[in-house]
Parts: structure tokens; C-alpha cells; sequence
């Protein structure tokens, strides 16, 4: 398999992130001014896939971060919005985002209690002899 070597483990990691954010590897290939066999020989390395989803959580990871960061001024642009919109039609419109928001952000509260609650139990399961899988996870 083709691990890379320390002279191009920097056009790895370009490779790596190219592939994480959708280029083609043609399209990496030509930017790069990589050959296309180098390329494929990391992609039929198990790890190539292994560092693309590593590097995609870590995207999505600060990528969460920075919404999270934002989310209560968001509400509050919102919910001013909302109350103070001089159109009616605009008010409606952000009184509705509003409501959908909070429900949607309630079901998914929800549903992530009841999953953790039901990870806890087939690990606790698990541990008396019980055999369970958690059907994708890693």
C-alpha cells in the first residue's frame, strides 16, 4: 500500500484535505502537480479513509464551534425580529422560524437523552456477559 513518504507527506495531507472537502482526485492531481498513480496508491491505503473522516470531524468539530458561539445572538436577532418587524409578513415569517427552531432543538435534545440512555444500557449490558452492537458506531 502507499503510505507517504516524508518527502511528500505534505502533498498527503493536501490530498487528505482535497478529498475532505469533495475535489476530485483528477482535480487534486492537476492542482497539485501530483501523479495520479501516487495518488491512487494513498487512496488504497486503509488509512487514507481513516485521516479524511479524522480530518472531516475536526472540520465539522470547529465548524459547530463557531455556530455555537453565534447562536445566542442569533436568537436574539430572531427573536427581535420577531417582535419588532415592521412588516407584518416578515414578523410572521420570523415568529414561525422562531417556533420551528425551538421545537426542532427540543426533538433533538430529546432524542439524544434517549440514545445516550439507551448507549448506557447496552454497555451496561455488555458488561454482564451480554453481547450488543451499536449499529454505527465507530
Amino acid at each position: 500500500m502507499g503510505r507517504p513518504t516524508a518527502a511528500n507527506v505534505s502533498l498527503y495531507q493536501a490530498c487528505v484535505l482535497a478529498t475532505a472537502v469533495g475535489e476530485s482526485t483528477v482535480g487534486f492531481c492537476r492542482r497539485a502537480r501530483v501523479n495520479r498513480s501516487t495518488v491512487l496508491k494513498w487512496q488504497a491505503d486503509p488509512a487514507f479513509p481513516r485521516d479524511v473522516e479524522r480530518l472531516r470531524r475536526r472540520m465539522l468539530d470547529q465548524a459547530v464551534g463557531k455556530f455555537a458561539g453565534s447562536v445566542s445572538e442569533i436568537a436574539d436577532g430572531m427573536i427581535k425580529l420577531a417582535l419588532d418587524a415592521a412588516s407584518e409578513g416578515v414578523k410572521l415569517a420570523a415568529q414561525r422560524s422562531v417556533v420551528e427552531n425551538l421545537v426542532a432543538m427540543s426533538e433533538f435534545g430529546e432524542v439524544k437523552d434517549r440514545l445516550s440512555k439507551l448507549e448506557a444500557r447496552l454497555e451496561e449490558g455488555g458488561q454482564h456477559g451480554c453481547r450488543h452492537e451499536i449499529v454505527g458506531a465507530a
